[in-house]
Order: structure tokens, then sequence, then C-alpha cells
């Protein structure tokens, strides 16, 4: 468990730190999400940016390190950091605001409830790997090769999440050309009639004076007799 606990942390935060240092303009945009997020003043977001991509790298090289130690060390800063994640990921939905999630990468799918989940499996499994993380027994390498790869396929499967969550959402619907020509025209030709029928309804102007008149006529007619 503690095998498999390292290798998919570890796979992790090697990703987020990479996505936010590899490339040109990657540690800038990680900035312009932080700052979009309106969790610090603005003067601090660059030097709260700079000091999570520490702690991730930190984080990856103590999981890395064979010594209890260090490992122990490791999974206790990786549970604080995603639970300061959680929590400012809280705040930005309970805002309303439509934030996009620069944990591993350029992904445009703004942070949600699916987020959320993600964390708070991340930060378990970070507790369960410092409690666990001084336990001895006999290695075979059979079973740590296992415990190895699973870590690492689950790792790549949390990184990828955003990007598994877009294979499976529906496309929009959209009709064909010939189709939104026809209904845009059955659609103006049933206003028209609308209009039509609305100012058919409404009485002829010359026919209310004449009516006016016939009136006058006949008040007029009773006034003689």
């Amino acid at each position: 468990m503690a095998i498999t606990t390292r290798c998919l942390l570890g796979t992790v935060f090697l990703a987020s730190f990479l996505s936010k240092t590899a490339g040109p303009g990657a540690f800038d945009a990680f900035v312009a999400s932080l700052r979009s997020m309106r969790l610090l003043p603005p003067m601090t977001v660059r030097a709260v940016a700079r000091g999570v991509v520490a702690a991730e790298g930190a984080i990856f090289a103590l999981l890395l390190l064979p010594m209890a130690v260090a490992t122990a060390g490791g999974f206790v800063l990786a549970a604080g950091l995603l639970t300061a994640f959680t929590a400012g990921i809280a705040r930005v939905i309970r805002r309303g605001l439509r934030v996009p999630c620069r944990c591993f990468g350029s992904s445009a799918a703004p942070l949600d409830r699916r987020h959320l989940m993600r964390n708070a499996v991340l930060v378990t499994m970070a507790v369960v790997g410092a409690c666990t993380s001084g336990a001895r027994g006999p290695i075979h390498l059979g079973g740590l090769a296992v415990s190895a790869s699973i870590g690492l396929a689950l790792g790549v499967v949390v990184t990828a999440l955003d990007d598994i969550a877009e294979l499976f959402r529906p496309a929009p619907f959209d009709l064909p050309s010939h189709l939104m020509k026809e209904n845009n025209h059955a659609r103006a030709h049933h206003g028209s009639r609308v209009r039509g029928t609305a100012r058919s309804a409404e009485p002829d102007p010359h026919a209310r004076r004449a009516a006016k008149a016939a009136r006058s006529l006949r008040v007029v007619g009773r006034q003689g007799r």
C-alpha cells in the first residue's frame, strides 16, 4: 500500500510541477489562473505561485527518497498542500467563478465538484501513506513491481482526469445547414402570419370614423324630432 501511494502521489506532483515549469509561459499561465481565483492579494499571487511550485517539487523528491522520515515528510507536505488546494477550489465554486484548472497543464475545464472529489481522494491517500510509511515487512520484488505499476497507472489517470471527462461529455448537436435554413424560414413565416393576424384583428380607422359619423347623425335626428 505504501509503495502504491508513493508512486501515485509522486506521479501526480511530478506532473503538476512540470506543467507549471516546463515550456515558455507555463508558470505565467499558472500565475494568471491563480490570480483569477481572487483568493489572494494581487501583490502576493506570484510569490504564492512560486511557493506552490517549490512545494510540489519537494514532495516528489521526498517521496522518491528511500528513507522513512523523508517519505513521511513528503506525505505530510502533500496532505497539507492538497488540503489548501481543496479549500481554495471550494471557495471558487461557492462564488460561482468559472476558473480553468491549471493543475496539470493548460486544461480549459473550469473548476467544479469533480476536482473537489479528486483532491479529497488524494488527501486521504496522503494521510494513509503518512500513517503507513514507517511500517516494515518482507519485500517481494513481484509485489513491489505490481504495487508500483498500480500507483503509476492511477497517477496517470488522476493527471488526465479532465481529458478523460471531456471524452465522455456529450457533444453539442448541430443541425445541418439546409435544415437550419428551413427552420429559420418556418419561424419567419410563422412570425409574419402572427403579425398579419394581429393587424387584421385591429379595427379599420375608416370604419371607426364612419360609425362615429352615423352615431352623430342619429343623435341629431333624435334632437330634431
